[in-house]
C-alpha cells in the first residue's frame, strides 16, 4: 500500500494506492497539503496512520471471509485465561450444533439473535434452575 499524491490548484491531495482482489484501487484520504502548510508533518503522519488502518482492514476482510466461525471461536477460546475455559468449551459445543459450516462473513444479526434466544431458553434457564 502506497500513499499517492495528486496535484490540485490549491495544493496536493493524498490518496491510498493499492491492489485488492487483483484490481488497482485508489482511495481518496481527503487530506490536502498546501505549499506552506504548517501542519504538513501531522497530515503525512495521519495519512500513514490511515494507510496502516486500511491495510489491517483488508487483511481482516480477507481472513474473515475465508475463516469458518467455529475456527475463529476456537482460536479465541484457546487464547483465553484458564478461568474462562469452561465457559468457552460449553459455548463451543453449543455453537458446533448451530454454525458448523458458516464463514464469519455469512453470519447475520438474525443468526446471533436466534443463537441467543436458543441458548437462553435451553441452557440459561436450566442452569438457573440448578441453583434454586
Amino acid at each position: 500500500m502506497k500513499i499517492g499524491k495528486r496535484k490540485l490548484i490549491n495544493g496536493t491531495s493524498l490518496y491510498l494506492d493499492f491492489r485488492h482482489n487483483g484490481k488497482r484501487v485508489k482511495e481518496n484520504l481527503k487530506i490536502v497539503i498546501t505549499e506552506n502548510d504548517p501542519y504538513k508533518k501531522q497530515k503525512w503522519a495521519e495519512a500513514e496512520r490511515l494507510a496502516h488502518l486500511r491495510s489491517r482492514q483488508l487483511i481482516d476482510e480477507t481472513y474473515f471471509s475465508k475463516t469458518r466461525f467455529l475456527d475463529y471461536f476456537k482460536h479465541y477460546a484457546d487464547n483465553t485465561s484458564l478461568k474462562s475455559v469452561r465457559k468457552y468449551t460449553s459455548t463451543l459445543k453449543y455453537l458446533e450444533n448451530n454454525f458448523e459450516n458458516k464463514n464469519l462473513t455469512e453470519l447475520t444479526k438474525a443468526d446471533f439473535q436466534h443463537l441467543l434466544e436458543q441458548f437462553y431458553s435451553t441452557y440459561a434457564v436450566s442452569t438457573a434452575n440448578t441453583y434454586m
